[in-house]
């Protein structure tokens, strides 16, 4: 019997072959992306469609391109550009190996996502792809740095993977929109010497690149305390008086940690103790596991001892916090491992350490003593660290060191303190960068000594001579009007501006010489922990398994993480800002709908514009700009009495430089009300 025969005359109709359930399979799929082609154009898409030339054998009169090339097509011209800086942007920020773009594995998922776009091989992708876009990112060097009047160069050294000795110069330059950190120069400097003039040659060179390469001035050089870097900034003090050579004072803050642990006896029997308890731990499999069982059980949670790092002594104190805080869970597994047959010395030892309460009294007192300086520490490593805050800092632990109980301790701490102080600090610079945030003034200071307001004058028109190489007299004026809030000093705008970039903007224009010198101040920074940063970084990237990078490409590749951390950094902080003046502009709206008179919005600059509906006044008012209602109005007996002295000084006693030095204790001693 003809099986076509009887299926045709049963009615039923014949079953489908493979071609056709794959022709319909193909026909619903074109259906599908016809349907998405024509919302997206719908709701104002422009969909690419793909030049009938680069369909086989068609013609833009003949064929129309078959909708699933608007998926899969080669890259046009104007495309290759953006496609190469994605991939470049992509592999440098996630740090991915040059490998990778050969891997099969990545050629499969490619091919899956984009058939008909072919990756560029190893060999292109470092020596051309991410060279250019590497040289894209140096534009933004160039447009930074063009001009700026006011830049601070920092060194520092680091050893990569391969153990070379490399030199980073970085220029930072600071604006109303933040840091900004760019590598000058990087180079090996194995073979060389460090002596002093080694030192300056270097500085002068970074000098010399910023005038000739971007018509920059460099104002400020910040560098390491070793003996080579301490020797070349006195000599370029002499040699630049017009520049300012600060040590990094985020490493001067660490180093008092170190003061703390080494100048007092017991502090250091202590920190051998606590040493110890992390070592023995470190080697202990099971004696860490009984104790995060112990934590668990008495704290709810793990805390990990954190490891020290060498070159971070505030590290000390994290771990210090962290023994303290585990004192019961200790305490319990030295009783539940004190029956261990495998009962070594060590174990003995760490019994005898945990069992002691004279231990765990002093690593309290050593946590309650160093905290402050921890908290200085993170305070004097940010990018908006300003002099003012560094001088603050030195008060704030000044005060701890000297309140201790203990007046023995008290006065040996005080004394490594004032030795550090005397040593890497000039007071001038940091005191008038305090006297004039409009937010402190006089305030902090011990005004009944040796210090007054008159030595205050002398600063002020010896800096202002030794920067602008001018006359300085009529700062003095300024600073007097200043401090007694005269004028524009007292009026209601400036006593509500807090930002001390926004407060000596307003008041330029009257007070021209003053604000200069402010601002000359404000610029500086004042450690070099963003060229730390960097270093981390180029860990991060020129790892063992990557060794081979050469010096230029490694940082070139920095140079863009760098980039794109503060990209992140900026628009989180746009979300945040915008999500707050959100819900500000919500709670004003609802309150607005309850009383009349007054309408609440939002202009362009994001800053909140209040309107009155009872006369045509309008304020704008931006979130950074409120402070609250207290007023700082600021009294100061002690202050006039230094004014009538200085009155009475003749022009030559008034001299450029400051050759007395001011203690920690001649300027904070006793704390004015």
């Amino acid at each position: 019997m003809n099986p076509t025969s009887n299926s045709a005359s049963s009615g039923k109709d014949p079953a489908p072959t493979e071609d056709s359930q794959t022709q319909s399979a193909k026909d619903a799929y074109r259906k599908e992306v016809s349907v998405w082609v024509d919302s997206k154009t719908n709701e104002g898409a422009h969909v690419v469609p793909l030049l009938s030339s680069a369909v086989p054998g068609g013609s833009a009169a003949k064929k129309q391109a078959n909708t699933e090339a608007f998926f899969d097509r080669p890259l046009a011209k104007n495309e290759l550009g953006d496609f190469e800086r994605l991939l470049a942007d992509m592999f440098v920020s996630g740090n991915f190996s040059f490998r990778a773009v050969e891997d099969p594995r990545f050629i499969r998922f490619w091919k899956f996502m984009r058939p008909a776009v072919k990756p560029p091989s190893r060999f292109v992708l470092s020596t051309r792809i991410i060279p250019q876009r590497i040289k894209s990112v140096e534009s933004n060097t160039v447009k930074a740095l063009s001009s700026q009047l006011s830049v601070t160069v920092t060194l520092d050294g680091y050893k990569n993977a391969k153990h070379d000795k490399v030199l980073g110069i970085m220029a930072t330059v600071k604006n109303s929109q933040g840091v900004e950190n760019h590598f000058l120069s990087t180079e090996i400097i194995s073979s060389q010497s460090s002596r002093a003039e080694d030192v300056m040659e270097k500085i002068e060179g970074s000098f010399t690149m910023l005038e000739q390469k971007f018509k920059a001035c460099a104002r400020t050089v910040t560098c390491d305390s070793d003996a080579a870097h301490v020797k070349a900034r006195r000599l370029m003090k002499e040699k630049y008086p017009s520049k300012i050579f600060l040590p990094c004072s985020a490493h001067q803050i660490n180093l008092i940690v170190k003061d703390v642990l080494t100048s007092v006896p017991k502090f250091s029997a202590i920190c051998k103790k606590a040493v110890d308890i992390v070592s023995l731990l470190a080697t202990r499999t099971k004696a860490l596991a009984v104790l995060r069982e112990e934590q668990m059980k008495y704290n709810g949670s793990t805390t990990a001892i954190s490891k020290l790092c060498d070159t971070r002594w505030y590290s000390y104190n994290n771990m210090f916090r962290a023994i303290a805080k585990s004192q019961l869970p200790l305490q319990g597994m030295v009783a539940r491992l004190a029956d261990e047959r495998s009962k070594t010395e060590g174990l003995a030892k760490l019994k005898v350490t945990i069992e002691d309460a004279a231990f765990w009294s002093g690593l309290k007192n050593v946590v309650q003593i160093l905290d402050p300086v921890t908290v200085a520490q993170g305070i004097t490593e940010t990018d908006g660290c300003t002099l003012a805050d560094v001088i603050t800092q030195f008060a704030k632990i000044y005060h701890v060191f000297t309140a201790l109980e203990d007046d023995d301790l008290a006065g040996v701490l005080g004394s490594t303190l004032e030795k550090r102080w005397q040593k890497f600090y000039d007071p001038s610079l940091f005191v008038l960068a305090l006297i004039l945030d409009p937010t402190s003034k006089m305030k902090p200071f011990r005004t009944s000594g040796r210090f007054n307001f008159g030595v205050v004058l002398r600063w002020a028109k010896g800096w202002y001579v030794r920067l602008f190489e001018a006359d300085g007299m009529r700062v003095i004026s300024s600073l007097m009007d200043y401090i007694e809030n005269k004028g524009i000093f007292g009026d209601e705008v400036a006593s509500n501006l807090s930002s001390v970039e926004r407060y000596w903007k307003y008041v330029q224009y009257e007070h021209k010489e003053l604000a200069s010198l402010v601002l000359e101040l404000w610029h500086v920074v004042v450690h070099a922990a963003s060229l730390e940063r960097a270093w981390s970084q180029l860990g991060f990237v020129h790892d063992d398994n990557r060794s081979n990078l050469k010096l230029d490409l490694a940082t070139g590749m920095v140079a863009m993480r760098m980039k794109f951390q503060k990209e992140d950094i900026m628009a989180k902080r746009e979300a945040q800002r915008v999500a707050a003046l959100k819900e500000s502009l919500k709670v004003d709206l609802q309150t607005n709908k309850k009383s009349s008179g007054t309408v609440v919005e939002m202009d362009e600059d994001g800053d909140i514009q209040i309107i009155s509906s009872n006369n045509n006044d309008c304020s704008t008012v931006s979130d950074s700009e409120i402070q609250d209602d207290a007023s700082a109005s600021s009294q100061f007996n002690s202050v006039l009495e230094a004014l009538l002295e200085f009155e009475e000084c003749t022009d030559d006693e008034i001299n450029d430089s400051v050759t007395d030095f001011y203690s920690l204790s001649d300027l904070f001693g006793v704390v004015s009300s």
